[in-house]
């Protein structure tokens, strides 16, 4: 489930039921302390946003694939910024279309179309930002992201990466694929602290913290890095955890937090 403030356009993340792909409204804090001064401007907006999400579903199930400046460009002059746009929109229609791909209703042209206009759309993000690598960052602020072996899902990764450097941190994000050992040792050759793996299966994530906990037997905590698992292969309810190990939170502000958080309980050890 993908839930949007109705007032402010911002994505608040995704919750469970997580195999729901459907859009929720929901109202952020700031909104809701504003509610009772600006209630008939905010309902407006909410409106706004609702009808400009149904029109893009629509176009894109008629095969009617909007240009990715132009949609980018629409999706600001109603507030919604172009990584909101990603995770809160077209996340979940990607969603959808491989679901109605995969049932028939929906050919591979058509899934294929759809994912080159998310091409798109990270390029153009790409192409708006500059070049926020900088190898004389803390080593703490350094990330590596990478899918599991077996995951060929790069969407929620990418769409990380790119939030990730928008708040300073030096990324590197391999994808679709990648075995558990190539991927600590990539995390060793950029000094990266923190690991992110997605898992699209319950096995995969099994998998991984296998490896993960002997890796760490064979580690000191001074020297380890810090795991964090995400997608829809493990739950964020999920309480066994290995030590230095910790679950996608559901939104990218929570993944925010949780990693600067780590990042002080580094500095402070």
């Amino acid at each position: 489930m993908y839930k949007w403030c109705s007032y402010c356009q911002s994505f608040l993340g995704e919750f469970e039921p997580r195999n729901d792909y459907q859009l929720s409204h929901g109202i952020c804090p700031s909104c809701k302390a504003r509610l009772h001064t600006h209630g008939a401007d905010l309902i407006s907006r909410s409106k706004i946003l609702k009808g400009f999400f149904t029109s893009i579903r629509s176009d894109l199930l008629e095969r009617k694939n909007r240009e990715p400046n132009l949609l980018l460009q629409q999706a600001r002059e109603i507030g919604v910024t172009p990584l909101n746009l990603l995770a809160g929109a077209m996340q979940p229609l990607l969603y959808e279309i491989a679901q109605l791909q995969a049932s028939g209703q929906l050919s591979i042209q058509h899934e294929h179309e759809f994912s080159l206009m998310i091409e798109g759309i990270f390029h153009e993000i790409k192409k708006e930002r500059s070049d926020m690598f900088d190898s004389k960052l803390p080593e703490s602020r350094k990330i590596l992201i990478a899918c599991a072996d077996g995951n060929y899902h790069s969407f929620g990764p990418r769409l990380i990466q790119e939030s990730l450097l928008e708040d300073g941190f030096s990324v590197t994000c391999i994808f679709p694929s990648l075995p558990f050992e190539d991927i600590i040792a990539a995390s060793n050759n950029i000094s990266a602290h923190i690991i992110g793996i997605s898992v699209a299966t319950e096995a995969q994530t099994e998998d991984i913290l296998s490896r993960w906990t002997n890796y760490m037997k064979t580690n000191s905590p001074k020297n380890s890095r810090h795991l964090i698992l995400g997608g829809l292969g493990i739950s964020q309810d999920r309480k066994e955890l290995p030590v230095h190990t910790s679950v996608h939170p559901g939104s990218l502000s929570q993944l925010k937090i949780l990693i600067e958080a780590l990042i002080e309980s580094e500095r402070t050890a």
